[in-house]
């Protein structure tokens, strides 16, 4: 007889997976501002963590869009755009490459951690 406390179902494993954080914000948020960074793009790197979702990813067309995001911080639209650059730059963000997206959207961003500052299993960029 198998005891129902002890008995993984698939209802159980998803709940388990559902309550484990995709990528810790605060860790996140931390690094960038421990980081050698421009002060822009600790500016935007704040922006994207504070309207990321707990996953730490923005789907394509959020507020990622240069134009959206340079109002709201107070930068032009080509300092946006480079400190988008720069962060994906140092593993702060991953964006599928430029070259390959075909939307009219501005692309996905995942917020992650470049490897020397991480501490957990790099964040897989799936969509939650």
């Amino acid at each position: 007889m198998t005891d129902s406390l002890t008995r993984v179902t698939p209802a159980l494993v998803g709940q388990s997976l559902a309550m484990r954080p995709l990528f810790s914000r605060h860790a996140w948020e931390r690094a960038v501002l421990d980081s050698g960074l421009h002060p822009h793009a600790k500016l935007l790197g704040l922006a994207l963590a504070h309207h990321a979702p707990d996953s730490g990813y923005l789907p394509p067309g959020h507020v990622q869009d240069a134009r959206r995001l340079a109002p709201e911080l107070g930068l032009s639209g080509k300092f946006t755009r480079m400190s988008l650059n720069v962060l994906q730059a140092e593993g702060y963000i991953k964006r599928p490459p430029i070259e390959e997206w075909r939307e009219q959207l501005p692309r996905p961003v995942t917020l992650t951690l470049p490897s020397r500052d991480r501490q957990e299993p790099p964040h897989t960029g799936e969509q939650p």
